[in-house]
């Protein structure tokens, strides 16, 4: 598939920023910012138009960059635009952790790095959305049980009281989830306890995220995976530093020490990232 056309709606610096960020994954073919003029048409060598109308060509997505993205996605709506059409890229669920796949997804395509992708630990799929919507042509294999935490994976080590867990028990719903998904044809749901909802699949990765919180699944989601990581993919594994589950920096830890990996870690989106040179 070619890559989706966008326009930016916002060329303050964090328009400029977004676009660096996605120029591999998505063709940036203009800013829209009220404050253009005749004399100021262009930005970064990408053309800025003051109006959607006055972008020359047909786009896949409108990009909102600026703070009220909710008065401007109705106002787009009342315009005829359709809603899936605009895309929200300041404002998402865990804004520092997208930013951060944004920047690994940017590489992985600049790179031409092949393989599926895949989430361990989909949830609502809040994230799993975005990673289907950067990789439209390939296969998303979206793991989770679907029905909360397994007890198996309660060890008693992280000290999770029963209370705490049946507050932070989240149960999604595979199909709700799938209604989500920009691509859902390129979606495989794996639903069931991990490793066993692995049946057998031998894929090839380009990116991965694991988001599952426990120790037993990360450590088991880094075994499977980083083995079938082809080069210059990347995994991110999140809750590193979260302090509700602790468990999770000692899984990286140890999977790192264990095969002598190194791996960076990102404050700001709370996450763990391993690559494959």
């Amino acid at each position: 598939m070619d890559k989706r056309k966008v326009v930016i709606h916002g060329a303050d610096i964090y328009g400029e920023k977004l676009a660096k960020r996605i120029e591999y994954i998505f063709d940036v073919v203009g800013f829209i910012d009220r404050r253009a003029s005749e004399k100021n048409r262009e930005k970064n060598n990408i053309p800025l138009y003051k109006d959607y109308e006055d972008v020359p060509e047909k786009v896949d997505f409108i990009i909102l960059a600026i703070p009220d993205f909710n008065g401007q996605q109705r106002e787009y709506v009342k315009r005829g635009v359709p809603f899936e059409k605009i895309l929200d890229f300041r404002h998402p669920y865990d804004y520092e952790k997208h930013i951060l796949h944004q920047c690994l997804v940017n590489e992985v395509m600049r790179r031409k790095v092949p393989g599926a992708v895949a989430e361990l630990g989909v949830d609502y799929g809040d994230t799993a959305k975005y990673i289907n919507l950067y990789f439209p042509d390939r296969t998303c294999y979206l793991f989770d049980t679907f029905s909360g935490f397994d007890q198996r994976d309660k060890d008693e080590s992280q000290a999770l009281t029963p209370e705490f867990l049946e507050f932070y028990n989240f149960r999604s719903n595979a199909e709700r989830v799938l209604d989500r998904m920009f691509y859902p044809e390129k979606c495989v749901v794996k639903a069931g306890y991990f490793p066993e909802s692995l049946n057998g699949m031998e894929d090839e990765f380009a990116f991965v995220h694991i988001d599952c919180d426990l120790y037993k699944p990360i450590l088991a989601g880094l075994e499977y995976f980083y083995p079938r990581l082809n080069k210059g993919g990347y995994i991110a594994v999140h809750d590193f530093y979260n302090i509700l589950y602790p468990q999770a920096k000692e899984a990286v830890r140890e999977f790192a020490d264990k095969y002598n990996l190194a791996y960076v870690t990102d404050f700001f989106s709370d996450s763990a990232i391993f690559s494959k040179d």
